[in-house]
Protein backbone atom coordinates (compact mmCIF):
# COMPACT_ATOMS: atom_id res chain seq x y z
CA UNK A 1 0.00 0.00 0.00
CA UNK A 2 1.86 3.13 -0.74
CA UNK A 3 1.86 6.18 1.11
CA UNK A 4 -1.82 7.81 -1.26
CA UNK A 5 -3.56 4.59 -0.39
CA UNK A 6 -2.75 4.98 3.64
CA UNK A 7 -4.64 8.13 3.56
CA UNK A 8 -8.26 7.87 3.78
CA UNK A 9 -11.22 9.65 4.76
CA UNK A 10 -13.16 8.25 7.52
CA UNK A 11 -16.24 5.67 7.04
CA UNK A 12 -18.61 3.85 9.72
CA UNK A 13 -16.24 0.78 10.62
CA UNK A 14 -13.05 3.68 10.91
CA UNK A 15 -14.87 5.33 13.51
CA UNK A 16 -15.89 2.56 15.42
CA UNK A 17 -12.73 1.12 15.56
CA UNK A 18 -11.49 4.49 16.17
CA UNK A 19 -13.94 5.10 19.49
CA UNK A 20 -13.01 0.90 20.54
CA UNK A 21 -9.75 1.48 20.63
CA UNK A 22 -9.67 4.93 21.75
CA UNK A 23 -7.80 6.69 19.26
CA UNK A 24 -6.40 8.84 18.29
CA UNK A 25 -5.24 9.69 21.87
CA UNK A 26 -2.06 11.92 22.75
CA UNK A 27 -1.40 15.42 22.51
CA UNK A 28 -3.46 17.15 19.91
CA UNK A 29 -0.38 19.22 18.05
CA UNK A 30 -2.82 22.07 16.53
CA UNK A 31 -3.60 25.01 18.83
CA UNK A 32 -6.78 26.51 17.58
CA UNK A 33 -8.23 29.81 19.65
CA UNK A 34 -10.59 28.48 21.41
CA UNK A 35 -8.42 25.07 22.17
CA UNK A 36 -5.90 28.22 23.81
CA UNK A 37 -8.24 30.29 25.67
CA UNK A 38 -10.40 27.37 26.25
CA UNK A 39 -12.31 25.40 27.42
CA UNK A 40 -12.79 23.50 24.14
CA UNK A 41 -13.65 19.62 23.29
CA UNK A 42 -10.17 17.92 22.08
CA UNK A 43 -12.06 14.69 21.69
CA UNK A 44 -11.48 13.68 17.92
CA UNK A 45 -14.16 11.01 17.66
CA UNK A 46 -16.55 14.40 17.37
CA UNK A 47 -14.63 15.15 13.66
CA UNK A 48 -14.38 11.48 13.16
CA UNK A 49 -17.79 10.95 13.56
CA UNK A 50 -18.70 13.81 11.91
CA UNK A 51 -16.93 12.89 8.60
CA UNK A 52 -17.80 9.15 8.66
CA UNK A 53 -21.71 10.20 8.88
CA UNK A 54 -22.42 14.03 7.52
CA UNK A 55 -19.46 14.42 5.27
CA UNK A 56 -19.47 18.42 5.50
CA UNK A 57 -18.43 20.23 2.49
CA UNK A 58 -17.08 22.62 5.66
CA UNK A 59 -14.59 20.24 7.05
CA UNK A 60 -11.77 17.28 5.99
CA UNK A 61 -10.97 14.90 8.46
CA UNK A 62 -8.21 12.65 7.32
CA UNK A 63 -6.50 9.41 8.94
CA UNK A 64 -3.25 7.71 8.31
CA UNK A 65 -3.43 4.06 8.27
CA UNK A 66 -0.62 1.37 8.87
CA UNK A 67 -3.19 -1.59 8.19
CA UNK A 68 -5.91 -1.37 10.58
CA UNK A 69 -3.37 0.75 12.66
CA UNK A 70 -4.21 4.95 12.92
CA UNK A 71 -1.06 6.35 12.17
CA UNK A 72 -1.85 9.24 12.90
CA UNK A 73 -5.01 11.76 11.91
CA UNK A 74 -5.54 15.59 10.42
CA UNK A 75 -8.71 17.61 10.48
CA UNK A 76 -9.29 20.81 9.67
CA UNK A 77 -12.34 23.51 8.93
CA UNK A 78 -13.57 26.55 7.42
CA UNK A 79 -13.53 29.80 9.01
CA UNK A 80 -15.93 32.41 8.70
CA UNK A 81 -16.28 31.88 4.81
CA UNK A 82 -15.32 28.96 2.47
CA UNK A 83 -12.01 30.78 1.14
CA UNK A 84 -10.27 30.55 4.85
CA UNK A 85 -9.50 27.43 6.39
CA UNK A 86 -7.90 26.05 9.83
CA UNK A 87 -6.59 22.77 10.72
CA UNK A 88 -7.91 22.13 14.23
CA UNK A 89 -6.81 18.87 14.86
CA UNK A 90 -3.33 17.08 14.33
CA UNK A 91 -2.15 13.86 15.64
CA UNK A 92 1.02 11.76 15.07
CA UNK A 93 2.37 8.48 16.22
CA UNK A 94 5.77 7.15 15.62
CA UNK A 95 9.24 8.01 16.25
CA UNK A 96 10.72 11.63 15.43
CA UNK A 97 14.16 12.57 14.81
CA UNK A 98 16.94 13.04 17.56
CA UNK A 99 13.27 13.74 19.88
CA UNK A 100 11.55 11.52 22.07
CA UNK A 101 9.74 14.01 24.34
CA UNK A 102 8.15 17.04 23.85
CA UNK A 103 7.52 20.19 26.68
CA UNK A 104 3.88 19.93 25.63
CA UNK A 105 2.32 24.04 25.59
CA UNK A 106 1.17 25.86 28.53
CA UNK A 107 0.17 22.98 30.77
CA UNK A 108 3.95 21.37 31.14
CA UNK A 109 2.57 18.30 29.93
CA UNK A 110 4.90 15.67 28.47
CA UNK A 111 4.09 13.03 26.32
CA UNK A 112 5.84 10.21 24.65
CA UNK A 113 5.70 10.60 20.93
CA UNK A 114 8.09 7.39 20.06
CA UNK A 115 5.25 5.01 20.47
CA UNK A 116 6.17 3.10 17.20
CA UNK A 117 9.97 3.56 16.78
CA UNK A 118 9.56 1.51 13.62
CA UNK A 119 7.57 4.03 11.96
CA UNK A 120 8.37 7.91 10.91
CA UNK A 121 5.56 10.45 12.05
CA UNK A 122 7.14 12.74 9.74
CA UNK A 123 6.41 10.95 6.56
CA UNK A 124 2.66 10.27 8.13
CA UNK A 125 2.48 14.07 8.71
CA UNK A 126 3.57 15.75 5.53
CA UNK A 127 1.15 13.27 3.80
CA UNK A 128 -1.74 14.12 5.69
CA UNK A 129 -0.97 17.75 5.56
CA UNK A 130 -0.61 17.03 2.06
CA UNK A 131 -4.12 15.86 1.09
CA UNK A 132 -5.58 17.72 3.26
CA UNK A 133 -4.25 20.79 1.59
CA UNK A 134 -5.74 19.67 -1.90
CA UNK A 135 -9.20 19.05 -0.43
CA UNK A 136 -9.59 21.95 1.09
CA UNK A 137 -7.99 23.76 -2.22
CA UNK A 138 -11.15 22.02 -4.08
CA UNK A 139 -13.50 23.62 -1.67
CA UNK A 140 -12.56 26.35 -2.88
CA UNK A 141 -9.75 27.41 0.37
CA UNK A 142 -7.04 29.84 -0.54
CA UNK A 143 -5.71 30.02 2.57
CA UNK A 144 -4.96 27.09 5.54
CA UNK A 145 -3.87 28.08 8.71
CA UNK A 146 -2.20 26.35 11.42
CA UNK A 147 -1.58 28.07 14.78
CA UNK A 148 1.50 25.51 16.28
CA UNK A 149 3.23 25.91 20.20
CA UNK A 150 6.42 27.97 19.51
CA UNK A 151 8.42 24.87 20.84
CA UNK A 152 6.16 22.00 19.05
CA UNK A 153 8.30 19.71 16.90
CA UNK A 154 5.26 19.86 14.49
CA UNK A 155 6.81 23.41 13.47
CA UNK A 156 9.41 22.13 11.19
CA UNK A 157 7.10 19.33 9.59
CA UNK A 158 4.79 22.33 8.86
CA UNK A 159 7.51 24.37 6.95
CA UNK A 160 8.21 21.04 4.52
CA UNK A 161 4.82 21.10 3.78
CA UNK A 162 4.69 24.64 2.47
CA UNK A 163 3.22 26.73 5.77
CA UNK A 164 5.06 29.87 6.20
CA UNK A 165 5.34 31.36 9.79
CA UNK A 166 3.36 34.86 9.92
CA UNK A 167 2.35 35.83 13.85
CA UNK A 168 3.97 34.69 16.72
CA UNK A 169 1.48 35.46 19.71
CA UNK A 170 1.71 35.28 23.48
CA UNK A 171 -1.23 33.97 25.69
CA UNK A 172 -0.91 35.79 29.24
CA UNK A 173 -3.65 34.47 31.92
CA UNK A 174 -4.72 36.39 35.20
CA UNK A 175 -7.37 37.06 37.25
CA UNK A 176 -9.75 40.17 36.63
CA UNK A 177 -12.74 41.56 38.84
CA UNK A 178 -11.15 44.81 40.30
CA UNK A 179 -12.88 47.51 38.84
CA UNK A 180 -10.87 49.66 40.48
CA UNK A 181 -13.03 52.91 40.01
CA UNK A 182 -13.89 52.01 36.63
CA UNK A 183 -17.14 53.16 35.42
CA UNK A 184 -19.29 50.24 34.76
CA UNK A 185 -22.56 50.71 32.27
CA UNK A 186 -24.54 47.99 30.85
CA UNK A 187 -23.52 50.05 27.77
CA UNK A 188 -20.03 48.67 28.29
CA UNK A 189 -16.53 50.54 28.14
CA UNK A 190 -17.17 54.46 29.25
CA UNK A 191 -16.19 56.32 25.78
CA UNK A 192 -17.25 53.38 23.76
CA UNK A 193 -20.26 52.33 21.88
CA UNK A 194 -21.22 48.66 20.45
CA UNK A 195 -20.15 47.69 16.79
CA UNK A 196 -23.05 48.11 14.62
CA UNK A 197 -22.82 46.31 11.12
CA UNK A 198 -22.20 49.33 9.49
CA UNK A 199 -18.86 49.35 11.63
CA UNK A 200 -17.06 46.17 9.62
CA UNK A 201 -14.98 48.26 6.86
CA UNK A 202 -13.95 50.70 9.65
CA UNK A 203 -13.05 47.72 11.57
CA UNK A 204 -10.82 46.83 8.52
CA UNK A 205 -9.40 49.81 8.36
CA UNK A 206 -8.42 50.41 12.09
CA UNK A 207 -6.80 46.33 11.58
CA UNK A 208 -4.79 47.61 8.59
CA UNK A 209 -3.47 50.72 10.53
CA UNK A 210 -2.77 48.91 13.89
CA UNK A 211 -1.12 45.59 12.06
CA UNK A 212 2.06 45.64 10.44
CA UNK A 213 2.56 44.58 6.80
CA UNK A 214 3.76 41.11 7.57
CA UNK A 215 0.78 40.07 9.90
CA UNK A 216 -1.48 41.63 7.34
CA UNK A 217 -0.05 39.18 4.90
CA UNK A 218 -0.67 36.38 7.23
CA UNK A 219 -4.16 37.43 8.02
CA UNK A 220 -5.80 39.01 4.89
CA UNK A 221 -4.08 41.90 2.41
CA UNK A 222 -8.07 42.77 1.01
CA UNK A 223 -11.13 42.97 2.84
CA UNK A 224 -12.86 39.93 2.15
CA UNK A 225 -9.89 37.85 3.10
CA UNK A 226 -9.80 39.98 6.80
CA UNK A 227 -13.41 39.39 6.99
CA UNK A 228 -13.00 35.39 6.85
CA UNK A 229 -10.26 35.40 8.84
CA UNK A 230 -12.11 36.63 11.70
CA UNK A 231 -14.37 34.19 13.46
CA UNK A 232 -16.08 33.35 17.25
CA UNK A 233 -15.15 29.65 17.72
CA UNK A 234 -16.57 26.64 16.85
CA UNK A 235 -17.49 22.73 17.44
CA UNK A 236 -19.23 21.69 20.90
CA UNK A 237 -17.85 24.69 22.56
CA UNK A 238 -18.80 27.43 20.22
CA UNK A 239 -19.64 30.54 22.46
CA UNK A 240 -23.17 31.40 22.81
CA UNK A 241 -22.61 34.64 22.34
CA UNK A 242 -20.10 37.45 22.48
CA UNK A 243 -19.70 41.36 22.83
CA UNK A 244 -17.62 44.05 21.01
CA UNK A 245 -17.14 47.96 21.34
CA UNK A 246 -15.41 50.56 19.44
CA UNK A 247 -14.48 53.51 20.40
CA UNK A 248 -14.84 55.98 17.36
CA UNK A 249 -11.70 59.00 16.72
CA UNK A 250 -12.18 62.59 14.57
CA UNK A 251 -12.68 60.59 11.07
CA UNK A 252 -12.01 56.19 11.70
CA UNK A 253 -12.03 54.38 14.42
CA UNK A 254 -10.02 54.52 17.24
CA UNK A 255 -10.29 50.84 19.15
CA UNK A 256 -12.40 48.08 19.63
CA UNK A 257 -12.82 45.58 22.23
CA UNK A 258 -14.55 42.07 22.06
CA UNK A 259 -15.19 40.21 24.98
CA UNK A 260 -16.14 36.80 24.63
CA UNK A 261 -16.96 34.20 27.48
CA UNK A 262 -15.84 30.18 27.38
CA UNK A 263 -17.94 28.97 29.99
CA UNK A 264 -15.47 30.22 33.09
CA UNK A 265 -12.78 31.23 30.37
CA UNK A 266 -13.11 35.26 29.91
CA UNK A 267 -11.35 35.69 26.33
CA UNK A 268 -10.09 39.32 25.06
CA UNK A 269 -9.25 40.73 22.12
CA UNK A 270 -8.08 44.52 21.00
CA UNK A 271 -6.81 46.66 18.83
CA UNK A 272 -6.51 50.54 19.01
CA UNK A 273 -5.17 53.01 16.11
CA UNK A 274 -1.81 54.13 16.38
CA UNK A 275 -2.68 57.24 16.02
CA UNK A 276 -4.83 57.04 19.03
CA UNK A 277 -2.93 55.24 21.98
CA UNK A 278 -5.07 56.83 24.55
CA UNK A 279 -7.76 54.44 23.27
CA UNK A 280 -6.10 51.45 24.73
CA UNK A 281 -6.78 52.35 28.26
CA UNK A 282 -10.47 52.69 29.15
CA UNK A 283 -11.27 49.23 26.60
CA UNK A 284 -8.76 47.34 29.04
CA UNK A 285 -9.88 48.76 32.42
CA UNK A 286 -13.16 47.75 31.73
CA UNK A 287 -12.30 44.07 30.14
CA UNK A 288 -9.97 43.72 33.22
CA UNK A 289 -12.76 44.41 35.84
CA UNK A 290 -14.89 41.63 34.57
CA UNK A 291 -14.75 38.83 37.03
CA UNK A 292 -13.65 35.03 36.21
CA UNK A 293 -9.77 33.64 34.50
CA UNK A 294 -9.26 35.35 31.94
CA UNK A 295 -7.19 34.97 28.70
CA UNK A 296 -5.50 37.24 26.29
CA UNK A 297 -3.75 35.85 22.96
CA UNK A 298 -1.75 38.90 22.31
CA UNK A 299 0.26 38.94 18.92
CA UNK A 300 3.95 40.25 18.86
CA UNK A 301 3.34 43.81 17.63
CA UNK A 302 0.97 44.74 20.47
CA UNK A 303 3.46 45.21 23.04
CA UNK A 304 1.55 47.84 25.11
CA UNK A 305 -1.48 45.37 25.66
CA UNK A 306 1.57 42.83 27.27
CA UNK A 307 3.21 45.29 28.89
CA UNK A 308 -0.12 46.39 30.63
CA UNK A 309 -1.18 42.77 31.76
CA UNK A 310 2.20 41.74 32.89
CA UNK A 311 1.61 45.01 34.87
CA UNK A 312 -1.25 43.41 36.25
CA UNK A 313 -0.02 40.16 37.07
CA UNK A 314 -1.13 38.42 34.03
CA UNK A 315 1.64 35.91 33.59
CA UNK A 316 2.63 34.67 30.28
CA UNK A 317 1.41 30.81 29.79
CA UNK A 318 2.89 29.78 26.04
CA UNK A 319 4.12 31.32 23.05
CA UNK A 320 2.58 30.22 19.92
CA UNK A 321 3.11 30.77 15.99
CA UNK A 322 0.23 31.15 13.18
CA UNK A 323 1.29 30.15 10.20
CA UNK A 324 -0.33 29.70 6.86
CA UNK A 325 -0.38 28.31 3.92
CA UNK A 326 -1.83 29.57 0.53
CA UNK A 327 -3.48 26.51 -1.57
CA UNK A 328 -3.77 26.71 -5.47
CA UNK A 329 -7.68 25.74 -6.27
CA UNK A 330 -8.00 23.66 -8.98
CA UNK A 331 -8.88 25.19 -11.96
CA UNK A 332 -11.87 23.29 -13.96
CA UNK A 333 -11.89 23.44 -18.03
CA UNK A 334 -15.17 22.99 -19.29
CA UNK A 335 -15.83 21.66 -22.76
CA UNK A 336 -17.50 19.31 -25.71
CA UNK A 337 -17.29 16.03 -25.60
CA UNK A 338 -18.96 13.50 -28.07
CA UNK A 339 -21.45 10.83 -26.33
CA UNK A 340 -23.04 8.25 -27.77
CA UNK A 341 -26.80 8.24 -28.42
Amino acid sequence: MNQLENVQSFRIADALRCTWNGAPSGPNLASPRERVVGPASNWPGEVIWQDAVVKSKNRVSLGYWDGKKLRGMVSGRSRQGRNSWEIDRLYLYGSWPSLQYWDYGSFEERWDLGWYEDFSAEDAGLELLEQLNTAAGCRAAQRVYLRLPANSPALTLAQRSGFTAGVTETLLEGYGGDAGGVPQTKEGPQGMRPVDPPDEYGLFQLYCASAPAKAREVLGLTFDQWQEHRETGSGLFKPAGYKEWVTDGPERLAGWLRITRRWVIVDVQTMTHPDHPEALYPAMDYALAQPGIQRWLVPSYQEAVSARLENRGFRRVAEYTLMVKMVAVPAFRYGMAPVEA
